[in-house]
């Protein structure tokens, strides 16, 4: 499933970019807040004078304090969007998620250091705080729902096999990028997709020899 080219992130607009950027300024100010004075502690009107918008602004981007740390999370723009463009062509669901998913982690790993070192902040602080970490799981739920609902009615599979295909590519990516985190804190640099590649070879090898024909 690798071998297929991984599309590139489209350009934007003028109007898109700066939504973008002030997403990144209102996820920026709630990741230095919450580290320095604790989620508890932080408002919302922190984190818009922190960002430099009103109050109006960040409620259109963010619907509590606690979801604006995550506000510039794109990456799973990136990989429904080309997952559900390469089910549209005709591309089996799993080949086209793996694509999907490919384009997100091939574009993290291209990042400057000063992004993986963000994504190791954020991934401590969500660690640590159980409201955050409710939100991170709460989101990959929705997530995968949401694209497997999408995809089984583009791709024709059933439902069931189309949330099991999602959340089990789903899954392989999220460990790998735990991996990575792993791996970073203790000054080991490898990339998400060379983890991701791992995770799934050694995954396909178990199910190659799972006998699951019923007794």
């Amino acid at each position: 499933m690798c071998d297929q080219q991984v599309p590139s992130e489209p350009a934007v607009g003028l109007r898109e970019r700066r939504r973008r950027e002030t997403m990144r300024e209102i996820a920026d100010a709630a990741l230095l807040l919450f580290e320095s004075q604790g989620v508890r502690a932080t408002t919302v009107d922190d984190i818009a004078e922190q960002a430099g918008v009103a109050q109006r602004t960040f409620f259109r981007y963010a619907p509590t304090k606690e979801h604006a740390v995550f506000s510039d999370d794109r990456g799973w723009e990136t990989a429904i969007a080309v997952t559900l463009a390469r089910t549209a062509e005709g591309v089996p669901l799993a080949a086209a998620l793996e694509q999907g998913w490919l384009a997100e982690v091939t574009a993290f790993d291209a990042k400057p250091r000063t992004e993986h070192e963000r994504a190791l902040r954020l991934r401590r602080l969500a660690l640590n705080e159980p409201d955050l970490l409710a939100i991170t799981l709460a989101r990959d739920e929705t997530h995968v729902s949401e694209l497997a609902e999408a995809a089984a009615q583009i791709s024709g599979n059933d439902l069931l096999t189309s949330r099991c295909i999602v959340a089990l590519v789903s899954t392989l990516v999220r460990q790998a990028f735990d991996e990575w985190a792993r791996r970073a804190v203790n000054g080991d640099e490898v990339s998400v997709q060379s983890l991701y590649l791992e995770a799934r070879t050694g995954l396909t090898a178990v199910l190659d020899g799972w006998d699951i024909a019923p007794s």
